[in-house]
């Protein structure tokens, strides 16, 4: 039944916003928990999709983008998890970013497809000097080491491409409405997170900011899950 994918779907939100009140509170277990949860429910939300609508054309592309993100939230919870004695926290990062951003690039490359325009990332170019202009704006200080910094401006790169890829695809008729408010959303929680993260202590003056990281993230996700519904 279609209920149960878009239940499965606002249940994986819940768990984001459950993630992001952990973090506050310092409970970093927990965190993980409802994060990993949050995460597994949306592939869970497009395998129900699929099975109601059996587009495997616009499934397959979203699900390994879904599972990417699945594998990069791990790796940005490890560090916290496994305390001084684990990997460095560069390296999980590294790891993170790697992973978020092969779904953005599986993301394009789906907006491509449908579009069938291979200039569209001409159209998309002016979209990054906004999400830079953004990270900027929001806080982003300095991270150490320098290699982190240019692998976040990379990152933002591939963002701003994705976002405005799926403004032409969308605007072409090429895709589901849902397409472009779930980029839209993962510009403004990349955008947030980078405030969040850098700065030190940032967690503590701006409460709210974790809520804006999370549950934005999560509902682009489920919005690209529940776009398998057609």
């Amino acid at each position: 039944m279609e209920i149960l994918v878009w239940a499965c779907a606002g249940l994986s939100v819940l768990c984001g916003a459950g993630a992001a009140l952990c973090q506050n509170l310092g409970r970093w277990l927990e965190k993980f928990i409802c994060k990993t949860s949050a995460s597994v429910l949306f592939c869970m939300t497009a395998v129900l999709a699929l099975g109601q609508s059996g587009d495997w054309r616009t499934a397959c592309p979203i699900f390994a983008a879904l599972v990417l993100g699945l594998v990069g939230d791990i790796c940005l919870a490890c560090p916290r998890l496994m305390g001084r004695g684990g990997a460095p926290q560069q390296i999980w990062l590294a790891f993170g970013l790697v992973c978020f951003g092969l779904g953005h690039l599986v993301y394009t490359g789906m907006f491509l497809a449908r579009a069938d325009w291979a200039l569209w990332p001409l159209l998309a170019a002016p979209v990054l000097p906004v999400v830079l202009w953004l990270l900027i704006r929001l806080g982003f200080c300095r991270p150490e080491p320098a290699a982190i910094a240019v692998g976040t401006y990379l990152y933002a790169a591939v963002v701003g491409v994705m976002a405005g890829g799926a403004a032409l695809c969308v605007l072409c008729g090429e895709g589901p409405d849902l397409w472009l408010a779930a980029a839209l959303l993962f510009v403004v929680s990349d955008s947030t997170l980078t405030r969040d993260t850098f700065p030190v202590g940032r967690w503590k003056v701006d409460p709210f900011l974790p809520f804006i990281v999370l549950v934005c993230y999560f509902l682009a996700q489920n919005l690209f899950a529940l776009s398998i519904l057609g």
